[in-house]
């Protein structure tokens, strides 16, 4: 039986790559090379995007500088005068006491002062009591600033707060202390005595009469200041000893330890006598306003020509000087009628 011939493959009858057809060797419509395939929105949402991260931005900045106030209520702002310590502290404390009649000695003896410096690495360090080697200090304060720290912010606001506690506290311990039982009746006609109860009204009037006192009121003065030409007066804190200049934060740190009196006539207030309680706001007072007074009025007076005049310059003096005397004033009255007028 003959054999049925089969055709025979060859190498040569397969069909070419050009001759072959489908859309993955289309190669006249488009090249290799526009794989993917083009997008035209892309472009467009990351425009939109960018726009919208600008404007996010723009917003961001325009709200920082309204809470920040352009920056000079920020973080990096108000960091230096934040840099103290509880040692710091406490020689302004006492320092408000010791120079407070002095002229210029607040600021040319603790906030401007080695020797203020010396004083707190001295007493943070023990070695009064100690008595041991000095070395070490002489190391730490060598490293200080020859022009001291300068003004701060962080002793006023604590103190501040401190008065407020301390005057809520003896002002509900005072009207306990004078509290008269009455004998009331009630709608049923029944007798009962009025008990004592404690003013929480106190403590929110304390923080808005003496946060006004020691912020609100050197603020005004600073503007003040500015407004009628009197002081040569920066815009931050500047040496006691070298310029006759008066900065904000300078005047709020003034003002801020000017309180320090305050804080042991609270507690003597309680007395049940009403004349003491006159008397020791009275000094309190006094001593107050001398430390603001002698740390301010130099500065004011050789602005305008060295004294209080006939001039222009030293009528405004005089005037601005008088003012501060009635604020102090009528912050004494305030805290005695306010706060301390029980008898």
């Amino acid at each position: 039986m003959p054999s049925s011939q089969q055709p025979q493959l060859k190498f040569d009858s397969l069909p070419s790559p050009e001759e072959l057809s489908g859309p993955m060797n289309d190669t006249s419509s488009s090249s290799s090379n526009n794989w993917p395939p083009p997008n035209n929105n892309r472009d467009a949402q990351t425009s939109a995007a960018t726009n919208n991260n600008f404007t996010a931005n723009n917003n961001q900045s325009f709200l920082a500088k309204l809470v920040t106030c352009g920056g000079i209520c920020s973080v990096e702002a108000l960091r230096p005068y934040f840099d103290v310590d509880t040692a710091d502290i406490f020689v302004r404390m006492k320092g408000s006491l010791r120079y407070c009649n002095v002229v210029d000695g607040f600021r040319n003896e603790v906030l401007y002062s080695d020797n203020a410096l010396r004083l707190a690495y001295r007493s943070s360090s023990g070695e009064a009591a100690a008595g041991g080697d000095t070395r070490e200090n002489e190391a730490t304060t060598s490293t200080a600033t020859s022009s001291g720290k300068g003004p701060d912010l962080y002793g006023p606001i604590w103190i501040t707060l401190t008065l407020v506690f301390f005057v809520a506290v003896t002002s509900n311990m005072s009207l306990y202390i004078h509290h008269h039982k009455k004998n009331v009746v009630d709608e049923g006609g029944i007798a009962a005595e009025e008990e004592w109860d404690y003013d929480i009204n106190q403590l929110l009037h304390a923080t808005w009469i003496l946060y006004s006192f020691s912020i609100g009121l050197p603020t005004l003065f600073y503007f003040v200041l500015r407004l009628v030409g009197v002081g040569v007066v920066g815009s931050g804190s500047v040496s006691g000893s070298g310029q006759n200049s008066l900065g904000l934060v300078e005047l709020i740190c003034l003002y801020g330890y000017s309180l320090v009196p305050y804080l042991p006539v609270t507690w003597l207030c309680v007395v049940s006598y009403g004349w003491m309680k006159w008397l020791f706001l009275a000094v309190a007072t006094v001593v107050s306003g001398m430390l603001v007074l002698r740390n301010v009025v130099r500065p004011i007076l050789e602005s305008s020509g060295g004294g209080m005049g006939m001039g222009m310059q030293g009528g405004k003096s005089g005037g601005l000087i008088m003012c501060l005397v009635a604020c102090h004033f009528v912050f004494f009255l305030v805290m005695k009628l306010a706060f301390y007028h029980h008898s």
